[in-house]
This record gives structure tokens, C-alpha cells and sequence, in this order.
């Protein structure tokens, strides 16, 4: 999904569009969170990776959770909203310095894609002419597809909030509050990029905010433990199919 400017990231022979992210900021609903203040928090004492740990645990049991990402870099813009859930995942994608705007759907298995033609194109690298055929209409990627495995990275309630994480030189913050809720801060490196991860620090230890170096980028993360179900999109046709 969104992993730390705008990128494509580039599998065996088609592209996602992910986020890059740099000065990309992660927040949540606080409203039910304890303010600064609280009573003292259960992570007293932990290491940077033990914070990380039960902050995955308590993020991922949520089960569902949405993020919706505002960037702009130079002079383009992206908003891009992601709705996961347990095994299944939703993101719609507008970059309207692309043209492109569309959305992928992560069910039963398969990745299904559906957008204008610039979408198909920085998406499933689609040639002009494969672009403007295919535009409007659902393009299936099956999980045994080579292409699927990139596609849909990230688009389920583990794979992507965990990927939001620090995941080296890892070390305790000292930052104890965001927007007055209190917080444990980690630092460390997310592909090669200074991240700050900001923890709730009353249970359950979800994200609260998140914070990467370089470009304009807000997620706002909120919905937790809200199920909704997605259904598999009909009159699809195989990417094999459709010469892309």
C-alpha cells in the first residue's frame, strides 16, 4: 500500500503506485484515546522493538482500519484512500497531474483494477492504445498471476499498517504527546527513510501518528475495528487477456 515522494514501484512486468512517503504523516481518530497525563502506560520500560511489537499486535487486531493520504509534491497532487480489512483490502487512487484515478480491489484472492487511462497506465504500464480500450472496465489479477503479489501489496489490515514501521536502528523518542494524546515515540529507518512512529500509549497500543522525511504527505488514519465487506467486482476480464 503506502510505503515510505510519490514512486512507482516497479515488479516483474507491471507497476504500483505507492507513496514513497516523505514528511508523510499517519493520524488517527484521538477522540477515544487518553489524553497527556493518563495514568503511567504499560510500555514503560520496553525497548524500541518491544513498542513496535505489541504496537503491530494491537494495530492488526483492530481487523479493520482506513487511511486516507493527502500529498503533494512539486506540483502534483495525490489522494489516495485505503480501506483494509482482515484479508481484503480497497484503495482508489486520484493524481490529477497524471490524469490518472481509479482503484484497486484486493479480495478472494485475486487483485481487481478499474480506472481511467492514465490510471491503467501508471498502474499495469499499459500502452496509450491498451489504456483508452480498457478504461472504465474491471482488468482481474489473479493471485497466480506474477503481477499480483506487487499489485496488491499492502492492501489487507496487516500487511499494510504494519508497513508503516520502522524497521531498523531502531531507538526511543522523546516526543510524549501528539495533538494531546499521549505517546510513545519510536525512530528508526523504513526503506531508507527517517521514520517516526508515534504509539498510543494507553491500551490498545495502535498508531497514532507517523512521520517520514522528505515530501508533503498526510494519512489519516481512522476506523478502526469498523467491519465492512467488499465484494468481487463482475464483468471483469483477465489481464492475460487484455494484451496490457
Amino acid at each position: 500500500m503506502w510505503t515510505p515522494p510519490l514512486k512507482t514501484y516497479c515488479g516483474a512486468m507491471r507497476t504500483r503506485l505507492i507513496l514513497t512517503a516523505a514528511v508523510a504523516t499517519i493520524t488517527m481518530s484521538v477522540t477515544s484515546l487518553p489524553l497527556s497525563g493518563a495514568s503511567s502506560s504499560s510500555l514503560s520500560g520496553k525497548s524500541a522493538a518491544q513498542v513496535i511489537s505489541v504496537s503491530k499486535t494491537d494495530t492488526v487486531a483492530r481487523q479493520y482500519g482506513q487511511v486516507v493520504v493527502s500529498a503533494t509534491l512539486g506540483k502534483s497532487k495525490l489522494t489516495e484512500v485505503v480501506k483494509l480489512g482482515p484479508s481484503f483490502g480497497v484503495e482508489t487512487i486520484d493524481l490529477p497531474s497524471l490524469k490518472a484515478s481509479g482503484s484497486l480491489v484486493n479480495v478472494g484472492g485475486a487483485l481487481y483494477a478499474k480506472g481511467n487511462a492514465g490510471f491503467l497506465s501508471v498502474q499495469l504500464n499499459a500502452s496509450d492504445a491498451a489504456a483508452k480500450k480498457w478504461a472504465g472496465k474491471w482488468i482481474k489479477v489473479p493471485g497466480s498471476d506474477e503481477n499480483y503479489t506487487t499489485l496488491a501489496a499492502g492492501l489487507t489490515m496487516s500487511t499494510g499498517m504494519s508497513s508503516i514501521y520502522p524497521t531498523s536502528k531502531l531507538s526511543l523518542g522523546k516526543q510524549a504527546s501528539w495533538k494531546g494524546v499521549s505517546v510513545v515515540e519510536v525512530d528508526g529507518m523504513n526503506s531508507g527513510t527517517k521514520t517516526k512512529v508515534f504509539v498510543a500509549a494507553a491500551s490498545p497500543h495502535v498508531i497514532v501518528a507517523a512521520t517520514q522525511e522528505a515530501a508533503s504527505t498526510v494519512m489519516e488514519t481512522s476506523k478502526y475495528a469498523t467491519p465492512f465487506s467488499v465484494a468481487v467486482p463482475t464483468g471483469w476480464t483477465l489481464l492475460s487477456a487484455t494484451g496490457i
